[in-house]
């Protein structure tokens, strides 16, 4: 009896060892990826209606947050472009000549013609482009009584500031219709009732009773002759030679300039480039005249060169 049942006993154990039984459970590993269920009709490769769904949502949320993310961009675009932006709205600033002040229009026009100046180049209404050189041009050939422009802009904002440098005041050109101020190249900048007496009283005066139609911006000299204006009376003042009045006679190259006190006048050659020259030829005459006790009634002629007649 024992003996049968230590048979079966060992053919039990063999049998459970043949078939993996009673042995420890042996953990697996291994690498797997989610199977693709097959359609009701049994077809390979269909997502079910579940992963289509969800897979749809997945698509939709990707091309709302493509859509946010392009709309942000373009709204930082726009921002930064307006950020650059430049308005014709500037700050428009006066700077004034040593010595003098005064203001040829209203302010209204200043700020008018730089606005336009802006507005008129696409280059000019963005900071990175506008630059003093381009509006410059646009500005001094309509407002003749600026020398300089110069412009900044802001870093945060969009008004930006523009200084105009006016031109310094040269001689008084007085007309039978008024006086006027000239700069340095003969261009009329401003009435000159714009300046006080007391800054008019520094300036020369010269008379021209032909010219009738004079306005701001008009070329009534050119260069050379508001500088031999200039040095004329300067030289005459050194050497203590009080001036009553210098006179443009029409229709020639002479400007008569009448000594105070004197029954004479000393006729110079406006064209002729050596003022010095011709006031050294005067200085020198009545210095021999005087010498002679003699005075002349009418003139002395220095207009040519070396060379002084005197009536």
């Amino acid at each position: 009896m024992f003996g049968r049942n230590q048979q079966k006993s060992q053919r039990d154990s063999q049998r459970r060892r043949a078939t993996g039984l009673g042995q420890p459970a042996q953990t697996a590993f291994s690498y797997h990826t989610k199977r693709l269920d097959r359609n009701p009709n049994g077809g390979p490769g269909r997502l079910s209606a579940a992963d289509q769904i969800e897979l749809n949502n997945n698509r939709t949320v990707s091309k709302s947050l493509r859509l946010t993310v392009f709309i942000g961009l373009l709204v930082l675009l726009v921002g930064v472009l307006l950020e650059l932006r430049v308005s014709t709205n500037a700050n428009v600033q006066l700077i004034q000549p040593y010595g003098f002040s005064y203001q040829s229009r209203p302010m209204s026009q200043y700020d008018a013609v730089v606005a336009n100046a802006i507005g008129a180049s696409l280059y000019d209404q963005l900071k990175l482009t506008i630059t003093s050189q381009d509006l410059a041009g646009y500005i001094t050939a309509r407002l003749p009584e600026v020398q300089y422009v110069s412009v900044t802009v802001p870093f945060i904002g969009a008004t930006p500031s523009v200084y105009l440098q006016l031109q310094s005041p040269a001689v008084v050109y007085a007309t039978s219709h008024g006086e006027y101020l000239l700069d340095a190249q003969g261009v009329v900048i401003a009435p000159a009732s714009a300046i006080n007496a007391k800054q008019l009283s520094q300036l020369d005066t010269v008379i021209d009773s032909s010219m009738t139609n004079v306005n701001v911006g008009s070329r009534v000299l050119n260069g050379p002759n508001v500088s031999f204006i200039e040095t004329v009376a300067q030289a005459l003042k050194l050497k203590s030679v009080s001036v009553s009045k210098m006179v443009l006679v029409p229709g020639t190259e002479e400007m008569d300039v009448y000594i105070a006190n004197q029954p004479y006048r000393v006729k110079f050659n406006l064209y002729e480039p050596d003022a010095l020259q011709q006031v050294g030829t005067y200085l020198a005459t009545i210095a021999t005249l005087k010498q002679k006790n003699i005075t002349p009634s009418q003139y002395i002629d220095v207009r040519v060169d070396g060379r002084a007649y005197y009536k």
